[in-house]
C-alpha cells in the first residue's frame, strides 16, 4: 500500500516544521510537502510522539479517503488507538470513500504526563456563536482559550489576524483567562479545490467543514496539552440533535479523540445554532460582545456573505441589535439575502440549508426593530428551503467534473497549481484588495 511518510521534523523553541512525502496519485491533493505550526510558547521539551500529532491529524483524512497509509517513527499510543475509532466513525459517515488506510507507527509511546497534570481545561475559541456558547456553558471552569490562525483567518492575512487577536485578547483579559494563539498552514498545504472536486459529491458541505476540522483543529492542541497539562479540550459542535448533519466536528468524531492524559469533548450537540444565540442573547447584550463569524478575507465581518447575514438575522430573531455586535445590515440586506436564496447565488449545500431551516423555525417574533426584517421573516416562514439547495455545487460543477478527469500525476498538477497561484497573485488578490479598501472607505463615510 502507498503511504504518506514523515521524512523530517525541525523545531525551535516555539515552532515545528514537518516535511513529508506522498505518492504521485495524491499530487493533486497537496500544495506543498511542508506543514508548519507556530505555538508562541516553548515546546522544546514536548515528546516527539506528541509533537507528531498535529501533522498526523491533518494528513490522516486525506490518506483514508484515498486508501493509503501514514508512516512515522513514533506516536502516542492512546492517540494511535483513538485514530482507529475516528476512522471507523468516518467510515460510517462516508462509506463511499472512507474505507482504507493504516497508521504505520514504528514505536507506540505511552505518555502519562502525570508531572504536568494541572487539572485545567481548554477551549478552541474563534469568537463565533458556537465557541461563545461553549465558553458560556463552561465559564465556571475558567478554561484556557486556544485560537487558531490559519483556519478561519488566512495564514498570510496579517491585518485580519491582528484585528482578531486584539478582539480575542480583550475577551480573555476581561475574564482573567489564559490564552494561546496557534498559527498553522493547515488550510494551505492541502488543495481544497481538488479535495472538493473528488469528494464533495459525498459531503453535505466542503472538505474542511465536513471532514478536516474536528480531527485537524483538535490535533493542533496536543503539544499545548502537554506543556499546560490540559485534561479536557472542548470543541463546539457544528451539528445538533435536531439537525444531525454530517460535519467533521460531530460528536461521533470528536469524542473519540484523545492522547496522553488529554481527552477531547464536543460540546453543544443538544442545541441548534439559533437556540444557542437565543440562550446567549442576554450575555451578548450585557457584555457588548462583537461576534466574528465571517470566513471571507479581511478584518471583521464582511456583512454580505451567507454566514454573516445568517448570523445577523439570527441576532435579530433573538431580539438583539446586530449593529451593536459586529454586523452592519439594513433593509437592503434582507432583500439581498432573499434574492441570493431564491436565485441560488449562495449555492447552499445541504448543511447550510439546514441552518436556514433553523432560522425558519424561529421566525415568529411579533415585532422587529430592524427595517426589512418583518417582510423577510414572513417570507422565510413560508418558504420551501429544499428549493434553495444547490446539489450541482457538490457533484455537477463543470470545474469539478474536469478536475476529476485529470490524471493523478505531479506532471499535471504542479503546472495546474502554479497557474492557479499566478492567476490569484496577479488578478484576484489585487482586485480583492481594491474592493475591500473601497468597502471600508464607504463604511467609514456611512458609519
Amino acid at each position: 500500500m502507498d503511504a504518506i511518510t514523515l521524512k523530517e521534523i525541525k523545531r525551535d523553541e516555539s515552532t515545528v516544521h514537518f516535511k513529508f512525502e506522498y505518492p504521485d496519485k495524491l499530487s493533486g491533493f497537496f500544495l506543498t510537502n511542508r506543514y508548519i505550526v507556530e505555538y508562541g510558547t516553548d515546546i522544546s521539551d514536548v515528546p516527539e510522539s506528541l509533537l507528531f500529532i498535529p501533522w498526523v491529524a491533518n494528513v490522516c483524512p486525506v490518506a483514508w479517503a484515498n486508501g493509503v497509509a501514514v508512516e512515522l517513527p513514533a506516536l502516542d499510543e492512546r492517540f494511535l488507538e483513538s485514530l482507529a475509532d475516528v476512522r471507523e466513525a468516518f467510515r460510517d459517515m462516508y462509506p463511499q470513500f472512507m474505507d482504507r488506510g493504516d497508521i504505520r507507527c514504528q514505536t507506540p509511546v505511552t505518555n502519562t504526563g502525570e508531572e504536568r497534570d494541572t487539572g485545567t481545561n481548554a477551549l478552541l475559541f474563534s469568537g463565533g456563536v458556537d465557541a461563545l456558547d461553549t465558553y458560556y456553558r463552561h465559564r465556571d471552569e475558567e478554561p484556557t482559550l486556544v485560537c487558531i490562525h490559519g483556519f478561519d483567518v488566512d495564514f498570510h492575512d496579517t491585518n485580519a489576524w491582528t484585528e482578531k487577536m486584539e478582539r480575542v485578547s480583550a475577551f480573555a483579559q476581561s475574564r482573567g483567562l489564559d490564552l494561546f494563539f496557534v498559527r498553522t498552514n493547515m488550510m494551505e498545504f492541502l488543495d481544497d479545490f481538488m479535495l472538493n472536486a473528488h469528494f464533495n459529491r459525498y459531503l453535505q458541505s466542503d472538505w474542511y467543514d465536513a471532514v478536516q476540522q474536528g480531527l485537524g483543529l483538535t490535533g493542533l492542541c496536543a503539544p499545548l496539552a502537554f506543556t499546560e497539562g490540559f485534561e479536557t479540550i472542548y470543541m463546539a459542535d457544528g451539528a445538533s440533535r435536531k439537525y444531525d448533519i454530517k460535519v467533521g466536528n460531530h460528536p461521533k468524531i470528536v469524542d473519540n479523540i484523545a492522547w496522553g492524559r488529554t481527552s477531547v469533548q464536543s460540546d453543544g450537540f443538544e442545541f441548534t445554532r439559533q437556540e444557542k444565540i437565543e440562550r446567549l442573547a442576554e450575555f451578548i447584550r450585557e457584555n457588548g460582545i462583537h461576534l466574528h463569524t465571517c470566513l471571507k478575507p479581511g478584518p471583521g465581518n464582511c456583512n454580505k456573505c451567507e454566514k454573516c447575514l445568517r448570523t445577523a438575522f439570527g441576532l435579530v430573531l433573538a431580539g438583539l441589535d446586530p449593529h451593536q455586535h459586529g454586523y452592519r445590515i439594513d433593509a437592503e440586506s434582507f432583500d439581498y439575502a432573499r434574492e441570493q436564496l431564491e436565485s441560488g447565488g449562495w449555492k447552499l449545500g445541504p448543511a447550510k440549508a439546514t441552518m436556514w431551516r433553523d432560522l425558519q423555525d424561529h421566525a415568529h417574533r411579533e415585532t422587529y426593530q430592524e427595517p426589512g426584517a418583518e417582510a423577510f421573516f414572513d417570507w422565510l416562514a413560508r418558504a420551501d428551503i429544499d428549493r434553495f439547495v444547490d446539489y450541482s455545487n457538490s457533484s455537477g460543477s463543470p470545474a469539478y467534473k474536469l478536475a476529476r478527469r485529470l490524471p493523478r500525476s505531479p506532471y499535471v498538477h504542479t503546472p495546474r497549481q502554479q497557474a492557479a497561484n499566478t492567476i490569484w497573485d496577479y488578478l484576484v488578490e489585487p482586485y480583492r484588495s481594491i474592493a475591500d479598501s473601497r468597502e471600508r472607505k464607504e463604511a467609514t463615510r456611512t458609519g
